[in-house]
């Protein structure tokens, strides 16, 4: 048995049911959808493919008073299989590659302007290949008449273990490419990403 299919089998071992739970867990949002329309239409799903390894369960969560996101999606990649092991169980996270919370917050405080962005809008930005993206597969159909359709994520998913790790790197490999284009923008980026 070569290493590949000896990866294969062991993943399958592990991970059989996914399905399953996603789908579960895809009704229960289904009913939550006819309950409520408006959130269905805020709800978009991504391109159909059919070789999926793992199927995350997702579900969404409304904040009305959010004056930039009103609805966000949640991925569980904590959701454990009957094989008691979940996706994040088995990913490695990374090192931590950004500041402390504490340093990021008193270098905020030093500037006349400070800018903020949506974490979850970051992660959406940095794409993933296969066969990454064929562990973050959903569940999606527009009506509970129509057959459910296999869908993939293709970028770094937040809900993942390894998302933030992922995110913070793709942006400080962007810094450093484009460096001379954009020489200030990049220095900025450089300086207050990193974990010192």
């Amino acid at each position: 048995m070569s290493a590949e299919e000896h990866s294969e089998e062991h993943f399958k071992q592990h991970y059989s049911d996914s399905y399953l739970q996603a789908k579960s867990r895809f009704e229960n949002l289904e009913r939550k959808f006819s309950r409520n329309p408006k959130v269905k239409e805020q709800y978009v799903p991504s391109s159909q493919l059919h070789e999926c390894k793992y199927f995350l369960p997702h579900h969404c969560v409304l904040k009305e008073e959010s004056s930039s996101t009103k609805l966000r999606v949640v991925f569980n990649g904590s959701a454990v299989t009957s094989s008691r092991f979940s996706l994040n169980a088995l990913l490695m996270s990374g090192p931590t590659i950004q500041a402390k919370l504490f340093t990021t917050l008193v270098r905020f405080r030093t500037f006349p302007i400070g800018t903020t962005g949506d974490v979850c809008k970051m992660y959406r930005c940095a794409r993933v290949q296969e066969p990454v993206s064929l562990l973050q597969c959903i569940l999606w159909r527009d009506s509970p008449k129509d057959d459910i359709l296999v869908c993939k994520l293709d970028t770094v998913t937040y809900g993942t273990k390894p998302a933030s790790f992922l995110a913070i790197r793709a942006m400080q490999q962007l810094a450093m490419d484009g460096s001379s284009s954009y020489p200030l923008g990049s220095k900025v980026v450089l300086r207050d990403f990193k974990p010192f």
